[in-house]
């Protein structure tokens, strides 16, 4: 089994902003090429829950090539350097986890919960690839969102436990996180809505603003050669829409489809 990782993430939404962030994804696909494989799982309209979208992107996981597998979404926005923490991974530890954190309406304030989330989660196959043993990505507890009874799930299923990447606010840059394998925008459902809509007392305009900041500033951000292969795609396109890529992508459907006891310690990430 090679060393590789094979990246899956959600196609759910349509809009200049999600475009946007594809794209910026197929060029890193194409600049890690020799570490890394994205698969793009479409689900239009959002038309299977998001737990369900976890569950088969998952079991695509399992068939992929590489010893490694990364399940995020687009709005994740990966530090180059560090996004792949592949040393972290043990047999005792053989998942990586963003903690689970909600914002207060009222006080905007960023509250974690000590659980994981869906947001970034990087396991390792060789401990936890099981198929008649999968992930449990159902929604539960008092958020029931997908992922948050996965650090009990491990315990159960495999006697692990996960590493956690510990949370910061990045207000007032963005109304997300920034983690030590990147950063996550949030509130990717909302980035094509009404401008001037309220959604849980937060201004849907300043969101998309922000958002678009942040997205600006990590492009200019980038190592040259990824920058070189943005550039390099854009003069493609604007040249002809039918110029042909190499990067190792691949889009699938809706349709598609030895173990150590740890500690009760958490362990985490900064």
């Amino acid at each position: 089994m090679s060393n590789k990782t094979s990246v899956h993430i959600i196609r759910a939404f349509a809009g200049p902003r999600h475009s946007k962030l594809e794209f910026i994804w197929d060029c890193i696909a194409e600049s890690e090429q020799d570490a890394v494989v994205l698969d793009v799982f479409s689900n239009p309209g959002a038309k299977l829950s998001h737990a369900e979208c976890y569950k088969k992107m998952w079991e695509q996981a399992l068939g992929a090539p590489g010893r490694y597998a990364l399940l995020t979404k687009f709005d994740f926005l990966p530090d180059l350097g560090r996004w792949l923490p592949l040393r972290r991974l043990t047999a005792r530890q053989p998942v990586i986890v963003a903690e689970y954190v909600t914002r207060d309406p009222d006080t905007r304030a960023l509250i974690p919960h000590g659980m994981p989330g869906a947001r970034y989660i990087l396991a390792d196959k060789k401990h936890v690839g099981s198929s008649h043993l999968p992930l449990d990505f159902a929604p539960c507890g008092k958020f029931n969102d997908p992922a948050n009874g996965l650090d009990d799930a491990l315990v159960r299923d495999y006697g692990v436990r996960p590493l956690y990447l510990i949370q910061a606010d990045c207000m007032p840059l963005h109304w997300g996180t920034r983690m030590l394998t990147g950063e996550h925008l949030f509130w990717s459902r909302h980035l094509h809505d009404d401008p001037m809509r309220h959604v849980a007392g937060f201004h849907l305009g300043d969101i998309q603003r922000r958002h678009d900041i942040a997205v600006n500033r990590w492009c200019a951000n980038a190592p040259d050669r990824l920058r070189r292969i943005m550039t390099n795609r854009l003069t493609c396109k604007d040249e002809s829409e039918s110029c042909s890529s190499s990067t190792p992508v691949t889009s699938s459907s809706s349709g598609s489809g030895g173990n150590s006891q740890s500690s009760g310690a958490r362990s985490t990430l900064k």
